[in-house]
């Protein structure tokens, strides 16, 4: 996945998560995350929010997930 970046203190992700994944999920999980730029680097934030509703993808049913780092 691609993210275009802003301010880098915190940044805020959203993506989604599969139905048949979405509930493993939970507010407040801890979120990992690695970039191209730093491959040695892991992020770790957490789980803000989660949609109640999928997100229109096509074929695959998301939930649209989101999380601070």
């Amino acid at each position: 996945m691609t993210f275009p970046l802003g301010r880098t203190d915190t940044l805020e992700l959203e993506f989604g998560v599969s139905q048949r994944d979405i509930g493993r999920v939970q507010q407040g999980q801890d979120v990992h995350l690695r970039v191209d730029a730093l491959p040695q680097r892991t992020f770790v934030g957490r789980v803000t929010s989660i949609g109640q509703l999928p997100a229109d993808s096509g074929a695959a049913v998301r939930y649209p997930v989101r999380a601070s780092v």
